[in-house]
């Protein structure tokens, strides 16, 4: 159950947080490294801290990260493609919005100029 809340909304501790099921809470008190960030119920990290450590590891070590996306993305591929599908199939916006790309890619024209010819 992914909810999005404003910081004020978040519950003040982990605690709170597993009982309203929420998988994130918000404390105001800075982390180990000074960041007042919200942190996650699972594990309690601060979401600043997290997104510095994964962009350093993109940087100083490329070609395992680029390894580890692929093999995940090999073991939940036909999942993936399902929802992507699922969710072209259902939403009108998507569509267009694929259309309007295509247009973009192929003639260099939007979609309004397209309908509008």
């Amino acid at each position: 159950m992914n909810k999005v809340l404003e910081l004020n909304q978040y519950p003040t501790s982990k605690l709170e947080a597993e009982v309203k099921g929420i998988t994130h809470y918000f404390t105001g008190i800075p982390c180990r490294n000074g960041h007042i960030s919200k942190r996650r119920t699972a594990d309690n990290k601060c979401l600043k801290c997290q997104s510095e450590h994964k962009r350093r590891q993109r940087k100083n070590r490329p070609k395992e990260v680029r390894a580890k996306v692929n093999a995940y993305y090999q073991k939940t591929k036909d999942r993936q493609l399902g929802l992507r599908r699922k969710n072209y199939k259902e939403n009108e916006s998507v569509r267009l919005k694929k259309r309007d790309r295509d247009l973009k890619k192929a003639y260099n024209i939007s979609i309004e100029d397209y309908l509008f010819l």
